[in-house]
């Protein structure tokens, strides 16, 4: 295990045959892992005190490193020798971490007794003394402020040591004296969360300095034996660690996998053990000291990894991972909400406070707890649980708009589209907060873009996994070229692509939000198209991000967007039944490409109009209802009201929210067709006032209540500017349906509800919040058949 401190055989090296070896090492440079070999002098009471930090890869491998010592101070005295004042132990590991810590190593060179302490949970310090008496406090590789260069672990350590002392009736002239005799150094750990916390908590009570060792100062690793170091620590008023004695490996190896399922030694939260015992390994022969440890993997690994991470995100230096665990995606989520909620909890945090109580109040919001995180952490959520967002990679022309407006008519897929968000500043972070809040209500949103090179599908994949962790990618690939083709091939391809592309943008005209090709002979749109056909670089799966994909369509560009669509069709059926349960047939799949190719882009409500229709005969265009439709998402809006709420209010909401049963788009009803025998007048009024895209006039609504029973959840709607527009109702009280308990009830079910709201005596079974005055646009238009409501 690591190097020997032996020169020939049976000889133990001496403390100045040690440090010789060590700076002749280091002044030879004989090879490029000495470099890392650094030696820091302290001065105290006049006495040069050197500390050597040697390299942590060393240990793990047979190198020319002259040892394996964790924590080595020493000092020249009077007569030019080198002595050792500071000796921590020799460098372990843990079981199966490297070979001689193999179960079937230690069964052959190991023999008991097996004395398994507890490991505290904080940092090192070793207390030792000078020829002069006096004590000397360290922490791994540096002294306290008495010393040159303050350590203010050193620091605590020393005040704590004070402490001990007093409580004890010692003084430290008297642990000196004993410690000078001994020629020993003695090992803690510094628990105190006051001064700095780490995965294990410990309260006041507990805080201090536990003794766990007492090292001879001598170049070979000798150690006292536990029982003695309890007796010692009881003596001089320290905190002692608990330990258990095995005789056999057999009888301690039981002991770990029983420990292993309760991930504690006795109900006490441990991070793991240390384990001490004999070992010949040097030489098969001389049985010395020898240290192994086990440690729990979780909790505790997982507790210092989102310890890192939140240091991370408080530093600004926080790289997402899409191959975390889905717990600490939730956790990373979490803890940048509550920084932006609460940005003082990152001057504690940096100063390595709060970390225990942050990590508990995670764990107590989502329900979780470490002795079942192991299982959790394996248990991947199936994929067809989990929403998906669908990134076209494509350029101008190849119908990734037109195939993304077929889907939201046919499946309900909410479709975000980066040309509909104004201005340039900021866009893809307003375009990724449309798409998370999508996805917040919706199982399926497609992220309408051209995503047409790697670092826009790395910043549109990083940005959304940061807010919404368990979404699943999948690329609808639209195959310009291979990665592998040469030039000439790739020109080749995006030449025949080109004169596709280019006569659909033509004959489109000015039918889009950002390219009007009505100019100019299109002129300024092909400069454009040229642009994006120049910069695509292809789906690469041996690179990030396009590794980061768990599912891809291969499209086509030079094909027809019913094709196209098709075979995302077919493909999300069988990759994501649970979002594309059937098939629709060809009729039906030809109805909402031409709906969606006669959609007029420049008045973006009749966008909205579409998006209310489902899948059904299209082609027949049957009139339902006039409405008022919003462009805003109200489910938004409910989440402000309910987020102060008692649980018990909030509960039927959050409901909704978790069973998807929120709408995607939210209206207004004025008319509805059922009603037009009644109210004919109304009916025909608002078809003569109709443009030819269905759209009467703007409109302007406050909710006054938000109003809901175990079944159906509606806004009351006061329609402010009723009176100078003329806007005539057939519906008692309007509203906006927010959702539905389950999908065998109807929206229209919110009318009956909310005639008993507004009868003499409502039955106690209808809530009710009385909502602040707040203004929504809308604008007035015709929909048709088959809407969702």
């Amino acid at each position: 295990m690591g190097l020997n401190n032996k020169g020939k055989e049976g000889h133990q090296e001496t403390a100045q045959e040690l440090i010789s070896r060590i700076k002749e090492e280091v002044e030879k440079n004989e090879n490029k892992r000495s470099k890392s070999i650094s030696k820091h002098t302290f001065t105290y009471n006049g006495v040069n005190i050197d500390s050597w930090k040697l390299p942590d890869f060393g240990f793990k491998k047979s190198s020319k490193l002259a040892t394996d010592i964790r924590g080595l101070f020493s000092i020249t005295n009077d007569k030019n020798i080198h002595e050792i004042v500071i000796r921590g132990y020799n460098k372990f590991f843990a079981i199966n971490e490297v070979k001689e810590t193999k179960w079937e190593s230690l069964e052959k060179h190991t023999i008991g007794p097996y004395t398994l302490t507890l490991k505290e949970n904080g940092c090192i310090i070793f207390v030792s003394a000078l020829s002069d008496d006096s004590l000397i406090v360290a922490s791994k590789n540096s002294m306290g402020s008495i010393a040159n260069g303050t350590s203010i672990h050193a620091e605590v350590g020393e005040t704590w040591l004070e402490k001990h002392l007093s409580c004890s009736l010692h003084s430290r002239k008297q642990l000196a004296n004993v410690l000078r005799q001994m020629n020993a150094t003695l090992v803690f750990e510094l628990c105190d969360d006051s001064f700095e916390e780490h995965v294990i908590g410990y309260p006041p009570e507990k805080s201090g300095l536990y003794l766990h060792g007492i090292n001879l100062n001598k170049a070979n690793f000798v150690t006292y034996e536990f029982d003695k170091v309890c007796m010692f620590a009881s003596e001089w008023g320290f905190r002692q660690v608990d330990y258990k004695v095995f005789q056999t490996l057999l009888e301690l190896k039981c002991f770990l996998e029983d420990s292993e399922k309760t991930k504690s030694y006795y109900g006490k939260e441990v991070e793991g053990f240390v384990i001490r015992c004999k070992s010949n390994l040097s030489d098969d022969i001389h049985f010395h000291d020898f240290f192994f440890k086990y440690k729990f993997k979780e909790p505790y690994f997982i507790y210092r990894k989102w310890r890192e991470l939140t240091h991370a995100i408080i530093s600004g230096t926080y790289k997402f991972n899409s191959n975390e665990d889905h717990i600490t995606k939730q956790y990373v989520m979490w803890v940048r909400l509550l920084l932006r909620e609460n940005p003082d909890f990152a001057k504690k945090y940096k100063q390595n406070h709060g970390i225990v109580a942050l990590r508990k109040q995670f764990l107590k919001e989502y329900n979780y707890s470490p002795l079942d995180f192991s299982e959790r952490l394996i248990t991947n959520y199936p994929l067809e649980d989990r929403n998906i967002l669908l990134v076209p990679i494509a350029t101008i022309g190849c119908g990734k708009t037109t195939l993304a407006f077929a889907l939201s008519l046919l499946f309900n897929f909410k479709h975000i589209q980066n040309d509909d968000i104004p201005g340039k500043k900021a866009k893809i972070q307003k375009f990724v907060s449309a798409i998370v809040d999508a996805l917040k209500h919706q199982h399926a949103v497609i992220a309408d873009k051209n995503n047409h090179k790697y670092v826009e599908r790395d910043e549109l994949i990083r940005l959304v996994s940061e807010r919404s962790p368990d979404t699943r990618f999948i690329a609808l690939y639209y195959n310009h070229f291979d990665k592998d083709d040469d030039l000439v091939t790739r020109r080749e391809k995006l030449n025949e692509i080109s004169k596709i592309t280019k006569a659909r943008v033509l004959e489109r005209g000015n039918n889009h939000q950002t390219i009007d090709a009505s100019l100019n002979q299109g002129k300024t749109a092909i400069g454009i198209m040229n642009g994006f056909l120049s910069r695509f670089e292809p789906l690469d799966l041996d690179r990030k991000p396009d590794n980061l994909f768990e599912d891809i369509i291969i499209l086509d560009p030079m094909k027809d967007t019913i094709s196209n669509l098709e075979i995302v069709i077919k493909r999300l059926h069988k990759i994501a039944p649970k979002f594309v349960a059937k098939i629709p047939t060809t009729s039906e799949m030809d109805s909402a490409i031409r709906i969606a190719l006669n959609h007029s882009c420049p008045n973006k409500i009749s966008s909205l109009t579409l998006s209310h229709q489902k899948l059904g005969s299209f082609s027949k265009r049957k009139p339902e209802y006039f409405g008022i439709l919003f462009k805003d998402d109200l489910a938004l809006y409910i989440e402000q009201i309910m987020k102060d709420q008692k649980k018990e209010v909030s509960a039927f909401w959050e409901h909704l929210k978790s069973s998807k049963r929120v709408q995607s788009t939210f209206h207004v009803t004025l008319i509805h067709v059922s009603d037009k025998s009644e109210y004919p007048k109304i009916w025909q009024y608002y078809l003569s006032q109709m443009n030819s895209s269905g759209v009467v006039c703007s409109a302007h609504v406050e909710f006054t209540y938000l109003v809901w029973n175990s079944r159906i959840m509606a806004l009351v709607a006061a329609i402010l500017d009723i009176e100078n527009k003329k806007i005539q109702l057939a519906t008692p009280i309007p509203h906006t349906t927010i959702g539905t308990e389950n999908k065998t009830i109807h929206p229209k079910e919110a009318n009956d509800m909310l005639a008993l709201w507004n009868s003499q005596l409502p039955p106690s079974d209808i809530h009710t919040l009385s909502l602040s005055p707040q203004r929504f646009n809308g604008t007035i238009t015709l929909v048709y058949s088959n809407s969702t409501n």
